[in-house]
């Protein structure tokens, strides 16, 4: 990848801090909002849902909506909102094709297991055996609402978040800068140990992946196929096991 830096032309010249600046706290107000929504949809919901019905919130549905539901459709789109005031630099798109885009999935998958292992090994250590994951009920699950959440909008989202608006507004400081910022701030996102390492490692891979194309398809298209294979496909057959 090109490490030339290439101005951007924009109207009011923005310094790299300022650039870097704004994107970060796009991302802290992902990650607040996501956070106060949770708090006040389950306040509102302990205040205002008689408790005869209470019960349907506090249901394992229940809890994936109100747990999912503020980030994806308020959380997210405030963030993205707020990053639009980085001016982007898109690029020509250039196709992958199947072969290319079934070489860069495979090349997740040792990459998503070292790193599980790292910090899984990395949590243990630092907390001398008292770690747990912190996803793993939602891993585990085989609740339907999964497919919609974890295989279908995640993907979406975060590859719109972590890849496009990020890697057109990074880009311009140079390619390998933006795709290793990018990826920190995708591990960072996950907020677990757990998952940071593998997280870090496969945004490299589709960070590299968009950048090479400019066409956002394939990092959603593999991300998919991850989620629905370590998602959904893994919990069950470990439950039929």
């Amino acid at each position: 990848m090109d490490e030339t830096y290439i101005p951007v032309t924009e109207p009011v010249p923005m310094s790299p801090k300022e650039r870097f600046s704004r994107m970060g706290v796009a991302l802290l107000l992902i990650a607040a909002v996501s956070l106060v929504g949770q708090i006040l949809a389950m306040a509102l919901m302990m205040i205002l849902v008689p408790d005869r019905i209470r019960s349907i919130f506090t249901s394992e549905n229940g809890l994936w909506l109100l747990s999912f539901l503020p980030m994806y459709c308020l959380a997210v789109p405030v963030g993205l909102l707020m990053m639009r005031s980085v001016p982007a630099m898109p690029g020509a798109r250039n196709p992958l094709g199947r072969r290319g885009f079934w070489k860069y999935l495979l090349m997740c998958f040792p990459v998503l297991v070292g790193g599980n292992l790292l910090g899984s090994w990395l949590a243990m250590l630092l907390s001398t055996g008292q770690a747990e994951d912190p996803l793993l009920e939602f891993a585990t699950s085989t609740n339907p609402l999964k497919i919609l959440f974890m295989v279908i909008l995640a993907p979406i989202l975060e590859e719109l978040v972590f890849r496009k608006s990020i890697l057109d507004r990074a880009a311009a400081y140079g390619e390998k800068t933006a795709v290793l910022f990018s990826a920190l701030c995708f591990g960072m996102f996950h907020m677990n140990l757990y998952q940071f390492f593998y997280a870090f490692g496969i945004g490299v891979i589709f960070g590299y992946v968009y950048l090479r194309t400019r066409d956002l398809r394939y990092s959603i298209g593999m991300h998919m196929i991850i989620n629905f294979l370590g998602g959904v496909v893994a919990p069950c057959i470990n439950n039929g096991m």
